[in-house]
């Protein structure tokens, strides 16, 4: 990936007798400089995050946390929260995943402008 491409990539996990393509929700991202995830929250579930390399800002709630590689961050359920890239020119990798749900759609996934007036 190139500097400035700002893109967001999902990356492979290989297991035994399953191909990439039979997985496609699994939590594993690149995310190329510049690249942002939305501002959202799960109403059902608590989140976490673990910087497998790179650096990266995540936003839960009003604080701004700067990640590294081999942090850990949760956000509380129903918390607001994003997360970006913090390098103009290497990429972000990232897992996650959910406490008390097994899927997005347990979990729930609502952005700013889903809530009610």
């Amino acid at each position: 990936m190139r500097a400035g491409e700002g893109v967001i990539r999902r990356i492979g996990v290989v297991r035994p007798g399953r191909a990439v393509e039979d997985e496609p929700d699994r939590p594993d991202l690149l995310r190329g400089p510049g690249s942002r995830h939305e501002l959202n929250r799960h109403p059902n579930a608590e989140e976490w995050e673990y910087v497998v390399a790179g650096a990266a800002l995540k936003r839960i709630g009003d604080r701004l946390v700067r990640l590294e590689a081999g942090d850990v961050v949760f956000v509380p359920k129903g918390e607001y929260h994003s997360l970006e890239n913090a390098s103009a020119t290497e990429p972000v990798v990232t897992i996650w995943g959910y406490s008390g749900a097994a899927t997005l759609e347990q979990a729930g996934y609502l952005l700013p402008s889903d809530e009610p007036a």
